[in-house]
């Protein structure tokens, strides 16, 4: 079975394919000339190809692999091969005592070793320019109509830029996720989770919450997130008003009506019935 993880070697980076059918883990003689490894010799190794073509080897190498968010030491052979920058072969995933998830599309390597998940797509390359998976960092119970804030792990190579998280559809997330404009600080993301139903939701660490979107070419943050000013319609006057009236009795008629306006400053973000998901009640 063959799964795609992006991250980086020695801060480069890179496409690395999980590949339980290889033996030993393979860095790709492209990748050693783009991250600058200094390489050892070797000798009494041979490697084959899918074919079971013989993959000329040119020597040895440690790299500083990183799979947000966790980083490795490993020792790697350096081989021509077209198929990923690096093949992450059983030596590895024995060491550091992996399992691979594949319950549906969220497919998780789980680093049992570093008690860590990671996401993972299976048969397709994972480019930056499309997205990186967004993974619950710790499990949750999400109350019944309710929303919390939950912590998200995702690439670092996600840092420094703008982007849209988007709800990713899974039978493991029973909850909706909040679309929103986040920067990563790290490869750390803040997700807002919803549960619209009456009875509470466990949601489990490593189940991919969201995805995040390149914002298109031509769009400018400042359009996606500038401020629109929304009058409130008569029904929402009407319950801030009853908001108002339920207030405390001591308020004279100039602090009500003081009352009002501020809520009428601030009525985007004040629920007034049970469907207003994601206001403050």
């Amino acid at each position: 079975m063959d799964c795609t993880i992006r991250g980086l070697v020695n801060g480069v980076p890179a496409n690395i394919l999980v590949d339980t059918g290889a033996a030993t883990t393979v860095l790709s003689k492209n990748m050693w000339e783009r991250c600058g490894a200094r390489l050892q010799g070797i000798s009494d190794r041979r490697l084959v190809g899918t074919q079971g073509t013989p993959l000329h080897l040119y020597g040895s190498t440690y790299i500083k692999l990183e799979l947000p968010p966790e980083k490795f030491q490993v020792n790697v052979i350096v081989a021509d091969t077209p198929i990923a920058d690096v093949i992450l072969g059983r030596d590895f995933l024995r060491s550091q005592r992996c399992a691979i998830e594949m319950k549906d599309s969220s497919d998780v390597l789980h680093v049992q070793s570093r008690g860590q998940s990671i996401a993972i797509a299976q048969n397709k390359t994972v480019d930056s320019a499309c997205g990186f998976n967004v993974i619950l960092q710790e499990s949750v119970v999400v109350p019944p109509c309710s929303e919390i804030e939950v912590v998200g792990c995702t690439s670092d190579l996600a840092k420094q830029k703008t982007w849209i998280l988007q709800g990713k559809e899974s039978k493991r997330c029973a909850v909706m996720v909040g679309r929103a404009l986040v920067e990563p600080e790290g490869n750390q993301i803040p997700v807002r989770l919803l549960n619209p139903r009456d009875v509470e939701v466990p949601v489990s660490k490593g189940t991919t919450l969201a995805e995040l979107e390149s914002i298109p070419d031509g769009h400018t943050i400042s359009a996606l997130s500038q401020e629109f000013e929304i009058e409130p319609s008569p029904e929402h006057r009407r319950k801030l008003w009853e908001m108002v009236e339920g207030a405390e009795q001591s308020l004279n008629h100039e602090e009500k009506a003081q009352l009002f306006a501020l809520l009428l400053e601030y009525h985007t973000l004040l629920a007034i019935g049970d469907d207003d998901l994601g206001r403050t009640a």
